[in-house]
């Protein structure tokens, strides 16, 4: 225990390590290793930016006199603006800075400042869109834009037309004639003689609770699980 005193008590306590900031990396090292630190540092900064296209590089920071500052806090605040002003690169709208201009171009894909401010304009630069005229089918029975609505009855017709040819023929119905939309005056006009051609030439209704479908085969499915007509048959038995 005494000897474990005596050696506490003969101990010298660290000097405090001063820390020199580099002109080319803005980061800190102890003084002894600063020199060969800021040496490597600028030659690594040399090749990088031979690495890089001519209109993107960036000119070789030079080494402050640093001998002619009084004092170590004027030494480091000599290295520092060297940096922010020959090497770090800043981003336009957050203002963040980086130490290479391949961060900053990965920082600015998704920069939030930037990103805003093109929803902003995206909002502001779009144009409202005209009311979507909407035209009915007379063989389906669904609506479609004015300019899709003659391609895709021809389609639909020819589609309703192989429908009926695979049935058996007391099963087959007749194919849905165009009504004379050349004479309508409206567009509701339109879509009312397109409705009825539908109503009375194509759906399938339910006996039971005169629910419609656009095919026998549907109809078919339904009936076996209509509810009035379960119940029907109930009270018969």
């Amino acid at each position: 225990k005494g000897r474990k005193k005596g050696k506490k008590k003969g101990r010298k306590k660290n000097k405090t390590l001063i820390k020199c900031t580099c002109y080319v990396c803005g980061l800190e090292f102890g003084a002894k290793a600063i020199s060969f630190h800021e040496q490597q540092c600028s030659e690594k900064y040399k090749s990088q930016q031979e690495a890089l296209p001519t209109q993107e590089r960036k000119i070789i920071p030079t080494r402050p006199p640093f001998e002619d500052a009084k004092s170590l806090e004027e030494r480091n605040s000599m290295a520092k603006q060297a940096y922010e002003s020959m090497v770090i690169e800043k981003c336009p709208s957050c203002q963040r800075v980086f130490n290479s201009r391949d961060k900053l171009m990965k920082h600015m894909k998704g920069c939030n400042c930037l990103t805003k401010g093109r929803k902003k304009g995206k909002k502001k630069g779009r144009k409202k869109n005209k009311t979507l005229i909407k035209c009915t089918c007379y063989v389906c029975g669904l609506e479609f834009g004015a300019k899709a609505i003659s391609f895709h009855e021809q389609q639909c017709s020819e589609k309703y037309k192989s429908q009926q040819e695979a049935l058996p023929t007391q099963e087959r119905k007749i194919i849905p004639t165009r009504p004379p939309f050349e004479d309508a005056k409206s567009l509701e006009e339109r879509n009312s003689m397109a409705k009825q051609a539908y109503e009375s030439m194509v759906i399938e209704k339910c006996p039971s609770c005169q629910r419609v479908f656009n095919s026998r085969d549907k109809l078919m499915k339904h009936m076996k699980g209509c509810n009035c007509l379960t119940k029907g048959r109930k009270k018969g038995k």
